[in-house]
């Protein structure tokens, strides 16, 4: 019987098309929940009496419109004017931040599903 034998260029080239795959499998970021992470809070919308006012992260109440690096800016009763000059106004537990990259999202506060039950939340 004879015996089979593969070419050296073959067994290099599978070689080498083995550990292009692994490390491209490898190279993926795992989808977890740190993702989330990246989003840093900095000041939230609260609304008492029927006026609206601007908390910072540690809870304090913002004395001065607050003026983000891209270019938007956010007022003291919670109005968001964008670098286009398009606005949007946060509702009672909004909260607006800059991520680690520098974009500055809109975090909108959970309501309840239903009117009775405060305890019930979902996300908008």
């Amino acid at each position: 019987m004879k015996k089979l034998t593969l070419p050296p260029a073959f067994i290099i080239v599978a070689s080498a098309l083995y550990f292009l795959i692994a490390s491209v499998a490898l190279a993926q970021e795992p989808v977890t929940e740190s993702k989330t992470e990246n989003k840093i809070i900095k000041y939230c919308s609260s609304g008492e009496n029927g006026k609206t006012t601007l908390m910072s992260e540690d809870g304090k109440q913002v004395s001065e419109s607050v003026a983000f690096q891209n270019g938007a800016s956010v007022s003291l009763d919670g109005i968001i004017t964008w670098k286009d000059g398009s606005k949007t106004t946060l509702q009672n537990g909004d909260c607006v931040g800059v991520d680690n990259w520098g974009a500055v999202y809109v975090s909108k506060a959970p309501i309840s599903s239903e009117k009775n039950n405060p305890g019930v939340i979902s996300n908008r």
